[in-house]
């Protein structure tokens, strides 16, 4: 059990700080030139973040799922009895991850624009949106990649392991 959990601690990791860079960078080098980001408009920040959490969500969700069920296909991973939180995400891969877009980019993208509201009312600076987008997206991706683990883990039947091996 101990070695899936570092497992999974490696892969928040690297999730985390793979997005924090990549979508904090790309939205600094997009925004850069403007001098306030409202929260609607030609450059507002409601459209990015609920598209981001939406497309993220579900490249990510799907490319994590794929890899990690491969990976439990090939005995790399092992055979994990699923949670509460999981056993209700369809056990098609590719639904799965449309399910976990939609409900990050509502949930994750609510909160995300709710925080960015009450910190600056009146717009944020690209820099600081920048940051904060990058720090979004990269708890996004940390949470999303266990969630990712669980689901391509669990007993192909999606109920008990009974004839599999127990974690």
């Amino acid at each position: 059990m101990s070695a899936i959990k570092g497992y999974i601690r490696k892969q928040v990791l690297i999730s985390f700080l793979a997005n924090l860079v990549i979508n904090g960078t790309l939205a600094y080098w997009i925004l850069n030139d403007l001098q306030l980001l409202t929260a609607t408009g030609e450059h507002g920040y409601v459209r990015d973040i609920l598209l981001t959490g939406l497309l993220l969500s579900w490249l990510f969700s799907w490319i994590n799922l794929v890899i990690h069920y491969r990976k439990r296909q090939r005995g790399e991973l092992p055979v994990v009895q699923p949670g509460a939180g999981v056993s209700w995400l369809p056990s098609r891969l590719w639904l799965s991850a449309i399910v976990m877009a939609v409900l990050s980019a509502s949930i994750a993208g609510g909160a995300m624009l709710a925080l960015l509201s009450v910190l600056f009312p009146s717009g944020v600076d690209p820099l600081q949106y920048a940051i904060l987008k990058g720090v979004w997206t990269g708890v996004l991706a940390g949470v999303l990649v266990v969630v990712c683990i669980a689901v391509a883990t669990r007993p192909e039947d999606g109920g008990s392991i009974a004839a599999q091996e127990v974690v």
